[in-house]
């Protein structure tokens, strides 16, 4: 969980910065910050390392429109 003066990830704002970048994908994972793939390179951004509740969101947001999928992914694990 993230400490008090510590902002959560925005996803949207998060894709807009991949895609003023150049990135061809994003890699989100729990306990490092996000990364962007450009041109077959993979780097970290400078943003805090991401949080189980960040990666939640995220997964709600894209999901939102179709919670059958979240309802999959939380029965599969994938």
């Amino acid at each position: 969980m993230r400490a008090d003066t510590e902002k959560a990830m925005n996803l949207n704002a998060l894709l807009r910065r991949a895609v003023e970048l150049g990135a061809s994908d994003i890699h989100l994972k729990v306990d490092r910050p996000p990364m962007v793939r450009h041109d077959g390179e993979i780097t970290a951004l400078d943003d805090a390392p991401l949080t189980d509740d960040d990666l939640l969101s995220a997964l709600r947001e894209v999901t939102a429109s179709a919670p059958q999928k979240l309802d999959q992914f939380e029965a599969s694990g994938d």
